[in-house]
């Protein structure tokens, strides 16, 4: 179950990246075809199209030239407006060139060709006001805006039209796109969703399948543990020992009989490990844990002094509680050794006061086997008891 939910998981992060690096792509495509369009198409049409507006106004004016001569209108003469026209088409011209030689190869053969054309329309258009000016006759000058503005005039306007036409054609094309990445985004996002939805139900059902499961088996154990509770406090009620039950969090779910002072309902729920001093307190938990681990008996050795500050000495042995298989806490029989460490030390302190009388004795024994034999003075004999007899204390001079 546990596999099914991390495989769940995993899906569900596969799932998030994917819809984020798709998120990723899609915003990387749109940028680029507005980086294209702000940096190539957008400005070439506009310098286009500045130009075909220039190039009539040139024509107009130019016609009107030919018609009414070099005439104030608005505080210009007409030669004015010409001149202001000419360098307004030769500025944009220039841009246009300028903007199309970081472009490509093709774009740059066609600005220059736009930028050819309009420096011999303007030189057309200047020989036609000069003739103007000298006196030509209509006739003349219509002869010459035929055959030398007309076959320019016509072409690159033609050309501007195509070119503009081109680029209209790549905005198109480049608002299509961003419709059918828009169209697909708003078809993912639904399959998405739903594909989410459905992992996420798995999930959780999943985690719900597992907490239950958990939920039964904590429910069996706590069972087991009362059921070994009766059955304990049925057996243990009479032992002289104190017998616990305690769960493999610490918590003491059973005890027979308490000391200190303390009774049996305010130690059981507590942590066994609060009644444990400090000095004894991590030797004790690696004792438990071993047990729980292993299920291996164990024990140790503690003390505890009482409210009344009496210091009491407890040996404890440790034993694995098992259901169903499995170790789900331990016995603590804990047995009063305060009065057998006090007769040890008792026993200790006569047993060292006999082996001083033996002592003793030894060395009387040996002063008596001295003054049996002959010869021997009351001074050697004395002497020869300083060097044996032990000293108060019992350690030999």
């Amino acid at each position: 179950m546990r596999g099914k939910v991390w495989l769940g998981f995993l899906a569900l992060i596969v799932l998030l990246w994917t819809i984020c690096l798709h998120a990723l792509w899609s915003s990387m495509s749109v940028r680029e075809v507005f980086v294209e369009l702000g940096h190539y198409v957008v400005p070439s049409t506009i310098t286009m199209t500045d130009m075909r507006t220039e190039l009539n106004e040139v024509r107009e004016e130019t016609l009107a030239y030919i018609l009414k001569g070099n005439v104030i209108s608005e505080g210009k003469t007409s030669k004015e407006r010409l001149e202001e026209l000419y360098r307004e088409l030769k500025a944009s011209a220039a841009e246009h060139l300028e903007h199309e030689i970081v472009v490509g190869p093709k774009a740059r053969e066609d600005a220059e060709e736009l930028a050819n054309l309009s420096e011999k329309l303007i030189l057309a258009s200047t020989e036609i006001t000069e003739l103007k000016d000298r006196g030509a006759g209509a006739d003349e000058l219509v002869e010459t805006m035929d055959k030398g503005f007309h076959p320019l005039f016509v072409p690159l306007r033609e050309r501007l039209g195509e070119l503009i036409g081109e680029h209209q054609e790549e905005l198109s094309a480049a608002e299509a796109r961003v419709h059918d990445e828009h169209d697909r985004n708003i078809k993912l996002i639904p399959i998405v969703g739903i594909l989410a939805t459905l992992i996420a139900l798995v999930i959780a059902f999943s985690v719900d399948r597992l907490f239950v499961r958990y939920k039964r088996e904590q429910r069996r154990a706590e069972e087991g543990l009362r059921s070994s509770e009766a059955k304990w406090r049925s057996i243990t009620e009479n032992s002289p020992d104190i017998v616990m039950l305690v769960g493999a969090d610490g918590s003491i779910l059973f005890i027979n009989r308490t000391t200190g002072g303390l009774t049996r309902k305010e130690v059981i729920g507590t942590c066994v490990y609060d009644y444990i001093p400090d000095k004894y307190k991590s030797r004790v938990k690696e004792c438990h844990e071993r047990v729980l681990k292993t299920g291996n008996p164990d024990q140790y050795e503690t003390d505890y002094q009482t409210i009344e500050g009496e210091m009491l000495h407890f040996e404890a042995r440790v034993g694995p509680v098992r259901q169903s298989g499995k170790i789900v806490g331990i016995t603590i029989s804990t047995r009063d050794i305060s009065q057998r460490k006090k007769m040890e030390k008792a026993l200790e302190k006569k047993s060292y006061a006999l082996k001083e009388r033996v002592k003793e004795l030894d060395c009387l024994y040996g002063v008596s086997r001295l003054v049996e034999k002959e010869n021997i003075s009351l001074e050697e004999i004395l002497k020869v008891r300083l060097i044996s007899f032990p000293p108060p204390g019992g350690t030999q001079r």
